[in-house]
């Protein structure tokens, strides 16, 4: 009746394999949505970037003049070389940005590699105001996603 036990009973065993296997499962589902996650948050601060870049591209008086001049509601593609793309509609302002080697987006045919990124800058003159509403789409996973900022320029 005073008998030593030594070692684990098969279902200590168990208990204890199970719970190592559910805690490594637990740590892997997080850490592999912490890195899908890690993707969307990059994507979603580079388009913000885009979108706050063509905002300061309108702090350029000569740019802001040229579309300024306009009436009514506008779509523009613009670029950071200066260049102003007026469009017929909101669906053809959403052509994809490209890139080049330094890093640079650019709008046009250039040879630069194409991104999934599009920015579109909507304008809207009513006597001395201008507003502004730049909207950047991205594609992440199959799914759409946008940043969208808004400014009123006045004369």
């Amino acid at each position: 009746m005073g008998k030593n036990r030594k070692g684990l009973t098969i279902i200590e065993l168990l208990v204890t394999i199970s719970i190592l296997i559910a805690a490594t499962t637990t740590i892997t589902v997080l850490g592999s949505r912490a890195i899908s996650q890690t993707g969307l948050l990059s994507a979603n601060i580079q388009a913000t970037f885009l979108a706050k870049e063509a905002m300061e591209i309108l702090e350029d008086s000569v740019i802001r003049d040229q579309i300024w001049i306009i009436d009514g509601e506008n779509y523009w593609n613009i670029d950071y070389r200066g260049n102003v793309d007026k469009k017929d509609n909101a669906n053809q302002c959403y052509e994809k940005l490209r890139i080049n080697d330094e890093g640079f987006y650019a709008i046009g045919s250039d040879p630069w590699t194409e991104t999934h990124f599009s920015r579109c800058v909507r304008t809207k003159e009513e006597s001395d105001i201008l507003e502004v509403k730049v909207e950047v789409t991205f594609d992440y996973r199959n799914d759409e996603y946008n940043v969208i900022l808004y400014r009123v320029f006045y004369d």
